[in-house]
């Protein structure tokens, strides 16, 4: 699968990733107990490469908010 283009948004202590094509959206949370971000939701798929994507971005914006190292 190639790369997926994902719009991320942050609404108080949640980071949502979303594309248009493949129609997805997922919302991830960091826990203040843990230390890793958190799935609170998200469109039902099989496409685990599309998952895995969707979560390195949401990393991505929780290292640069610095919720997580």
């Amino acid at each position: 699968m190639p790369e997926v283009s994902f719009t991320i948004e942050v609404h108080g202590g949640a980071i949502t990733v979303m594309s248009s094509d493949p129609k997805f959206c997922a919302t991830y949370y960091k826990p203040s107990d843990r230390p890793h971000l958190c799935l609170r939701h998200r469109t039902y798929t099989e496409d685990r490469e599309l998952l895995s994507q969707a979560f390195q971005a949401a990393v991505g914006k929780a290292r640069e908010l610095a919720w997580i190292v």
